[in-house]
């Protein structure tokens, strides 16, 4: 079986104010413009900036994969500099993290009790970034 520690999400991704409205959005591709905070998009050229909203939309974070609150998470506090301090029960996973466990107590096809299951929908959506983070062409192979 492969596991993968459930984290805390760090206070960068909350800079940009597209995924601080919704984490859950790291899961799906989005227009280019979304995948940068606005301090990082106010800072780029007109040329760079025009590059990217030409690009069809894409994962802004391949290896990670948000999962959104719920009632079982614990609430943490999230600080940035001299921003206001809020709270959050969104975790993500990173692929990157990833690890493999066999044991002959883990049966395929047996029944174990669960806390929590992705929705149907979450469950695709981790599918294609999967599928999608495994097919990519790594940027050391690139040169």
């Amino acid at each position: 079986i492969t596991l993968a520690p459930l984290k805390q999400i760090k206070s960068k991704y909350f800079q940009n104010s597209y995924f601080k409205e919704d984490m859950a959005r790291i899961n799906m591709p989005v227009a280019g413009r979304n995948a940068y905070p606005e301090k990082a998009w106010s800072n780029m050229g007109e040329d760079q900036k025009r590059e990217i909203e030409n690009k069809e939309p894409d994962y802004a974070f391949y290896e990670l994969f948000v999962y959104g609150q719920h009632d079982l998470l614990t609430e943490y506090e999230i600080k940035y500099k001299n921003d206001p301090v809020f709270s959050s029960k969104s975790y993500f996973i990173d692929f990157k993290e990833a690890f493999t466990i066999t044991s002959k107590k883990i049966q395929r096809g047996a029944t174990y009790p669960k806390k929590m299951q992705l929705s149907i929908k979450s469950r695709g959506e981790l599918r294609n970034k999967l599928a999608r983070f495994y097919a990519r062409i790594p940027a050391e192979d690139l040169m």
